[in-house]
Formats: structure tokens, sequence, C-alpha cells
């Protein structure tokens, strides 16, 4: 166990609560609501896992702590998350910067342009990817807005 005089605490995990909610905060689009317990039961229910919108909404807000697995599998296939998300803390661990970072970008909007420019750029020559990035470099500038720090080259 760390030792917290050492600096190394232990955080708590994350609940099922959490987890459910940040994957749905995830779902919400920008400047819209999140989905309806009542849309996301009936999405869930339509891929074959029947379930009720009162149950997901005991499940969002910790009311209700030990789901069937059915419904944690229905659950993370609307999410699109593995089931092991929920089941296994090395899992969540691993993945939970990712969709806080996920969840940063879509917060500043910056996630429906990374995922578009992702996939038109598919195919792109370097030349155009290079072209694409010096823009976005020059608004940051008209902006005033700072560059991030360089981030080290691993391979160096």
């Amino acid at each position: 166990m760390p030792d917290p005089e050492e600096g190394g605490e232990e955080s708590a995990p994350r609940t099922l609560a959490d987890k459910l909610q940040l994957l749905r905060r995830l779902k919400t689009p920008p400047r819209g609501k999140p989905p309806s317990y009542e849309a996301m039961a009936r999405a869930i229910t339509e891929a074959g896992v029947p379930i009720t919108a009162p149950h997901i909404w005991a499940l969002v807000n910790g009311k209700t702590t030990d789901p069937k697995l059915r419904h944690l599998e229905g659950i993370a296939r609307y999410f699109t998350v593995s089931p092991s998300y929920f089941l296994d803390s090395r899992v969540a661990d691993e993945i939970d910067p990712q969709l806080e970072t996920l969840d940063q970008l879509k917060n500043v909007g910056l996630l429906d342009i990374s995922v578009k420019l992702g996939r038109e750029a598919y195919g792109l020559s370097q030349a155009s990817i290079d072209v694409v990035m010096a823009m976005i470099s020059h608004l940051r500038q008209v902006e005033g807005v700072a560059d991030a720090p360089a981030e080290p080259d691993p391979d160096r």
C-alpha cells in the first residue's frame, strides 16, 4: 500500500455510476442534452438486451450497484466500450484517461474537428496534412493562443 507521506496516495476506485456518468456525458452532443434514459433504454433494448429507463437511471445515479451481466453488456455496446470497462478496474484505469481526453476535446469543440480530420486525412499526402497543421498554428497566432509545449519524441 502506498505511503501518503511519500506522495503515493491511492485513489478511490471509480464507481459504476461514475463511469456511466462520464460515458453519458461523452454521448451528449455539443450544446445539447444528454441522451434521455428512455432513449438509452430503447436503443439497448432494440439491440437485444431488454432494460428499462428507471433501471438505467438507478445505475447512473448509484441507486443500483449490482446490475446483471447482460445489462452491463448491453450498456457497454451502447457506449461502444468493452464490458470489462465496468468489471475490471485495470481496464477502466487504462481507458479513463482516454475518455477524459475525449471529454475535454468535446467540451472545447475540437472532438468533431479531430474525428473529421482523422477520417478525412486518410489518404491525404503528408504535404496536405502539413498544410492543415500550419493553418492551425496560424489560427493560434491570430487568436493570440500560445503554442502548447512540444512533447518529447520517444524515438530520439
